[in-house]
């Protein structure tokens, strides 16, 4: 098992953040739940795979960073810089918290935000996940909506 390798198996994918003695800290690139340590016997059987059959399960479309509007590329940016500083303390539980903690203190957002933003970034290892999608700014309004107003 090599770090930042993916995996396959049924219809999960895995990747391979670090890897010490027996354990690998992996994180489920389909449900993008917080990384956890397995020992690394138990994940026997799992194919490797690459970037395009994650972006095919994961039903992500994934636009290069220079492509994305000037907005979307600096929220993106700033999304990295929050959670640039958890990256380093992956494999220990503790601090990996505390930071969280401290970021989502700081920049005034909720814990479930900074994570959520830490495993996309994980699972797919690319700034540009991290920009927000585009709305539908579909202001037309219907009849009935122009009769309400």
């Amino acid at each position: 098992m090599q770090k930042n390798e993916l995996y396959f198996k049924d219809d999960d994918i895995i990747r391979v953040l670090d890897v010490k003695e027996d354990k690998a800290l992996v994180i489920d690139c389909i449900r993008r739940t917080m990384p956890q340590w397995k020992d690394i016997v138990s994940l026997t059987g799992w194919d490797q795979c690459s970037q395009a059959t994650l972006y095919e399960i994961a039903d992500v479309d994934l636009p290069e960073l220079d492509s994305l509007c000037p907005e979307s590329r600096k929220v993106a940016y700033e999304r990295y810089t929050l959670i640039a500083p958890i990256l380093r303390l992956l494999s220990d539980e503790k601090k990996k918290c505390e930071m969280i903690s401290v970021i989502a203190s700081s920049e005034k957002i909720s814990k479930q935000t900074v994570r959520k933003y830490l495993c996309l970034y994980l699972a797919f290892q690319n700034v540009a996940i991290l920009a927000p999608k585009d709305k539908d700014s579909d202001t037309s309004l219907t009849k009935d909506k122009k009769n309400m107003r």
